[in-house]
């Protein structure tokens, strides 16, 4: 009989007091991850959530104008968003940034230290969940030149970069500028994505994370 209370009540523990694991997804970026001119209702991450499910939870920690070069104009390493992403121990982190480092104030003076940035990112992500899946992402193409960002550099500079942080850590590929390469209709304003553009990111990022 003591047995059994005893059993009973671990039963009754598990069954009130055992969660599942929430899987934990860390969104980190730009205004592309952020959301542009809304509040960030229509954003991939937001979308992304609805979609995968209850046992996964998706934040959004972009920063708009944000860089990845920490000498850069903006650098999203010096906003509470950055701070609040490393204290939020992710299971899985997708990094999108290089649009506005394509910018000539950051690219064509810093450039040169996008690499060991990125990798800094990578690794300080590391430090507080070193089980920590990370997607790096080539940004959406940039369909005109707009506030300086340049898709000749994300193609020709952002992106190799990201080719070489994928032989140097264990991280994985979001190809978002092939996948929307001709999806200009999506970008009223030929860079951010709308409702429909966010829709379509959420999909290939959800996808990309559930493999």
């Amino acid at each position: 009989m003591r047995k059994f209370l005893i059993v009973s009540l671990l039963s009754c523990f598990c069954l009130f007091g055992c969660k599942e694991h929430v899987v934990k997804i860390a969104c980190i970026g730009d205004s592309i991850t952020q959301g542009f001119g809304r509040d960030n209702q229509d954003s991939y991450p937001n979308q992304m959530n609805a979609m995968l499910g209850e046992n996964k939870e998706v934040r959004n920690f972009g920063v708009g104008g944000r860089t990845m070069l920490k000498k850069g104009d903006f650098p999203l390493w010096k906003e509470s968003a950055f701070t609040e992403a490393l204290q939020y121990n992710a299971d899985v982190a997708i990094i999108l940034l290089g649009t506005n480092d394509s910018k000539p104030q950051n690219w064509d003076q810093y450039g040169n230290e996008f690499y060991s940035n990125y990798l800094s990112m990578i690794d300080t992500l590391k430090t507080t969940n070193p089980k920590m899946q990370i997607y790096v992402c080539y940004p959406p193409r940039a369909f005109a030149q707009v506030w300086g960002i340049r898709d000749s550099v994300i193609v020709n500079g952002v992106i190799p970069v990201v080719d070489s942080i994928l032989t140097q850590r264990d991280v994985k590929l979001i190809d978002l500028h092939s996948a929307m390469y001709n999806n200009e209709d999506l970008f009223p304003d030929k860079i951010h994505p709308n409702k429909i553009g966010y829709k379509r990111m959420s999909e290939i990022v959800g996808e990309a994370i559930s493999k």
